[in-house]
C-alpha cells in the first residue's frame, strides 16, 4: 500500500554496508510524518504516476499525483459552501475514521479540481517508470545485475527462444498447411575481427616530446592507461 511505499521511498541508507533505516508512519495515526522534511522527496518521487483511491466503499479510482499536500487533519478545502478538513469529510460522507490523520493527503487527477485522497486509501499501481524519472541505487543495482549476462549466456537464451517457437510452427496445423516455419538454431554468415585499433597520446611535460602508444590487451575492449603513467593532453 501507499504508507509502506512512503516507508520504502524515505528510508536512509545505511553506512559501510549496513541496512537502510526506515520511517515509522503507521505509529500514533502517522505522528512521525514531517511535511517540512519528508514532503518534497516523496512528491518527486510521487508526481505523475498513477495512484489507485480505494474509496471506504471499496470502489477504485486511478489517478495521477500532481503534489503531496498536508494531512487529512489540517487540509482544508471547500465543500458545499463551507470549509471542512479532509478527515472530517471521510467521516460525515463516508462514516469512515481514518487510521492515520497526521498522514498527508495526494492531490489526485485534474490539477483543477481538489480531490484530496489520504495516503492510506491509496496504492501504488504497477507501471513503466517515465522517462524523466530516474532509478534508485537499488533498482539501478537489481536492473544491472538482470541485463548484465556474458555473451554465451545471452546467446544460450536466444537460443532456447528460437527452439520454442519452432516447436510452437511445427505443432501449429495452421503453419504447416502454408509451409511455415521458424529455424531453431541462430543464423552463422561470415564475418572477419579486426585487430583493435592502438592508442598514442602526449605527455603534458613539454620536456618529454616522445608519444606514449598504448595496446589493448586481450580479449579487448578496453584501453589499459595506468594511473602512474605519464598524463595526456587533450585529442
Amino acid at each position: 500500500n501507499m504508507i509502506s511505499y512512503m516507508e520504502e521511498v524515505l528510508a536512509t541508507p545505511g553506512r559501510r554496508g549496513d541496512p537502510p533505516s526506515y520511517p515509522n508512519f503507521r505509529d500514533q495515526g502517522g505522528k512521525y510524518w514531517d511535511s517540512r522534511r519528508h514532503a518534497n522527496t516523496l512528491e518527486r518521487d510521487l508526481k505523475g504516476l498513477k495512484v489507485r483511491y480505494i474509496r471506504p466503499d471499496k470502489q477504485k479510482r486511478e489517478w495521477r499525483c500532481n503534489k503531496v499536500m498536508e494531512s487529512a487533519r489540517n487540509l482544508k478545502f471547500e465543500h458545499e459552501g463551507k470549509k471542512i478538513t479532509v478527515e472530517a469529510y471521510f467521516k460525515n460522507a463516508y462514516k469512515f475514521k481514518l487510521e492515520f490523520p497526521l498522514l498527508p493527503c495526494l492531490h489526485l487527477g485534474s490539477p483543477q479540481k481538489n480531490f484530496y485522497i489520504p495516503a492510506e486509501l491509496c496504492e501504488m499501481k504497477t507501471q513503466a517508470l517515465p522517462q524523466s524519472k530516474k532509478l534508485g541505487e537499488e533498482e539501478t543495482a537489481q536492473m544491472i545485475k538482470t541485463t548484465a549476462v556474458t555473451p554465451s549466456d545471452r546467446k544460450k537464451r536466444i537460443e532456447d527462444s528460437l527452439k520454442e517457437i519452432s516447436n510452437t510452427f511445427k505443432n501449429d496445423p495452421y503453419a504447416k498447411e502454408f509451409g511455415l516455419s521458424v529455424e531453431g538454431v541462430m543464423s552463422k554468415i561470415p564475418a572477419r575481427v579486426y585487430d583493435p585499433p592502438a592508442l598514442a597520446y602526449k605527455d603534458q611535460n613539454p620536456k618529454n616530446t616522445t608519444l606514449v602508444k598504448m595496446e589493448i590487451r586481450k580479449p579487448g575492449g578496453k584501453w589499459d592507461m595506468l594511473r602512474d603513467g605519464p598524463q595526456g593532453t587533450k585529442l
